[in-house]
């Protein structure tokens, strides 16, 4: 396996487990998820609009082929993960999660589409 292969899996797995924890917390509305979600403005259904949507972006990023699907799961995160940033921002609240969770979001998807613009 090469390096940038390799490279792309590591960061798509680690995104994706990031994401199946955030979306399943959503999902079930976990406690700390809702303090978090209240204490940025947001009121308890946004969660259960979240937890899903972050479950279907995953497997849309694991699931072979379906470009234009992997591109739409992207964009998703990518909104949410600026949306999140924004409103810790907005609130006061440091940036450090989110820009943790965008890190490895970055990586999967620069070498995403380096490596479908290869084939």
């Amino acid at each position: 396996m090469r390096a940038a292969s390799l490279a792309y899996w590591i960061a798509t797995g680690l995104f994706a487990i990031v994401m199946t924890y955030s979306g399943v917390a959503h999902s079930i509305h976990l406690a700390w998820i809702e303090k978090g979600m209240h204490m940025l403005g947001y009121p308890s259904y946004v969660s259960t609009l979240l937890g899903p949507l972050k479950l279907l972006g995953v497997v849309a990023l694991l699931v072979p082929g379906y470009p234009w699907l992997k591109e739409w799961a992207y964009a998703g995160f990518g909104f949410d993960i600026l949306g999140a940033a924004w409103s810790h921002y907005s609130s006061g609240v440091s940036l450090a999660l989110p820009l943790s969770v965008f890190v490895p979001y970055l990586v999967s998807y620069v070498l995403y589409r380096r490596r479908s613009l290869k084939k």
